[in-house]
């Protein structure tokens, strides 16, 4: 099973092979059942994405502390896939 700190290190090594990639921004619009909207409503859902963070977390009242945050997401797979590179703190 492959994870978010395998597919980047793949990404990685296709970089000296001349392939490029840039970070895009989403919003998770909804949790638990993940939806990421990016630009032009574009919506990814659990099915797209890969997470190197716990986008589920909760706060102490049992709320997602990520819900409608904004995301920093790496495309890969010709952007049919994206991994989650971090949450946008407020701030």
């Amino acid at each position: 099973m492959n994870n978010g700190y395998t597919e980047l290190a793949k990404m990685l090594k296709n970089l000296n092979k001349g392939e490029t990639y840039g970070p895009v921004f989403g919003r998770i619009t909804q949790l638990p059942e993940l939806i990421i909207t990016r630009s032009n409503n574009i919506q990814l859902t659990k099915n797209h994405i890969i997470s190197i963070v716990n986008l589920y977390e909760r706060d102490a009242e049992g709320r997602y502390i990520h819900n409608g945050k904004k995301v920093v997401l790496l495309p890969y797979n010709n952007d049919n896939s994206y991994i989650v590179l971090g949450v946008i703190q407020d701030g």
